[in-house]
């Protein structure tokens, strides 16, 4: 009886383990898909985005003060973090190990031109860029950073200069439309040019 009774506890026991297995097989398998659908809805946003931006292209900006943008190539992607993947602009942002695993980057590429009559300086000049969704990338903030690469020269009259934004997120970001905030342009003693926000039509 004692043998019968021992039989029939490692009987149950063996059961009981092989439904737990089955559980855990199961509950794999769930957050295997679950993962890889994630995945492919990141993706699809991250292209959406992308396809959106292109929009952008070749537009040109009402004129702010002296200065008037024309968008020339816009980027819109999901980038791994990766030093391999960096920008000047990720070496230049403070907060940089706060980015998680993948994030999103923007680059704006540009041309600045100096439709005034006079000379100022980009050493004396800010530029933001807002996003479809109201948020305004600078260098300040570590959720939405915003870095613009320029000559830091002065822009003569009549003259164009080339430049990107890079704006980085961990969240996709929404360029289907978008601003600039510029600052009062400068030589660094006067003021030539009052800041505002430019707008793409």
């Amino acid at each position: 009886m004692k043998k019968l009774l021992g039989l029939g506890v490692v009987t149950f026991s063996a059961l009981a383990l092989a439904g737990c297995g089955n559980n855990e097989s199961s509950e794999v398998s769930k957050l295997k898909s679950e993962n890889s659908s994630l995945k492919a809805e990141l993706k699809a946003t991250s292209e959406s985005a992308n396809k959106e931006s292109k929009k952008q292209e070749n537009k040109v900006s009402t004129v702010v003060g002296s200065t008037q943008y024309t968008i020339t190539k816009i980027s819109n992607k999901r980038i791994s973090n990766k030093k391999a993947n960096y920008t000047n602009a990720e070496y230049n942002m403070p907060d940089v190990k706060s980015l998680p695993s993948h994030y999103y980057r923007a680059a704006i590429n540009y041309k600045l031109k100096n439709v005034g009559s006079k000379a100022f300086g980009l050493g004396y000049y800010q530029a933001n860029v807002i996003d479809a969704a109201g948020n305004e990338f600078n260098m300040e903030s570590s959720t939405e950073y915003g870095f613009d690469q320029n000559s830091n020269g002065n822009v003569n009259p009549g003259i164009s200069t080339s430049g990107t934004f890079y704006l980085i997120s961990a969240k996709p970001i929404d360029l289907s439309t978008f601003k600039i905030n510029v600052s009062d342009q400068s030589t660094g003693s006067d003021v030539v040019g009052a800041g505002g926000v430019a707008e793409f039509k």
